[in-house]
């Protein structure tokens, strides 16, 4: 192939860098990038961020301002606490609906949830089907005994349950979470457009700064 009127060996060193680049950038480019995304996934896979001491999410319908990033960077830094608000309508979006239906039970598997404030009917829906799989009887917490006694008229009690049959049978029952359609101001950034539940996972990361976070989200 020729350009500048000659051959590629009769081209200098800079006319041969312009030929290159001129049929070939484009391969050039796609190998670079190729480079950067396997370099990205490879340090993500190699060298994981530390997990977080709490995990802590928020799935409802709910106003969400702009200083959200900064209550997360705040948390993060204060407690090395993540929280994510996911502003779902469970009934109005079929799709979202069932993705967050997988999602929240596996992240709780995967010990990524520790903390969780779901909207109502979800939550009851939840406690249903996994109960002490996915919750901790908040009663059998000393630590929140008076959270307990401030919330009384407000306790979600789970008192049935499915079995391998799909039936509904009775169970003991047992305070799964607390309903409350109103945070605490260190969670100013929100605004509950619907009544939620807000509950533990039954073997938290670091149990202590769990209930420590359930505190803070109420008070």
């Amino acid at each position: 192939m020729e350009q500048y009127g000659m051959r590629f060996e009769e081209m200098n060193k800079k006319q041969k860098v312009n030929h290159i680049w001129e049929y070939y950038r484009y391969h050039i480019l796609a190998v670079i990038i190729g480079v950067v995304v396997i370099g990205s996934l490879a340090k993500t896979i190699l060298f994981p961020p530390p997990p977080n001491d709490v995990d802590i999410m928020f799935a409802g319908q709910m106003y969400i301002d702009a200083s959200a990033n900064e209550i997360k960077e705040q948390l993060q830094e204060e407690y090395n606490a993540g929280i994510d608000f996911s502003n779902v309508n469970w009934e109005g979006d079929a799709e979202i609906s069932s993705l967050m239906f997988q999602k929240i039970p596996l992240m709780i598997t995967t010990d990524e949830l520790d903390v969780m404030a779901i909207a109502t009917a979800k939550y009851e829906h939840f406690a249903t089907i996994y109960g002490e799989d996915m919750f901790t009887p908040l009663e059998e917490i000393p630590e929140l005994s008076d959270v307990l006694e401030k919330y009384k008229d407000s306790l979600y009690i789970c008192d049935k349950t499915v079995d391998e049959e799909g039936n509904l049978i009775d169970m003991e029952p047992h305070v799964y979470g607390i309903k409350t359609d109103k945070f605490s101001s260190n969670l100013s950034c929100i605004l509950a457009s619907e009544e939620m539940i807000v509950g533990l996972n039954p073997e938290p990361k670091d149990f202590d700064k769990a209930v420590s976070m359930l505190k803070y989200i109420l008070e």
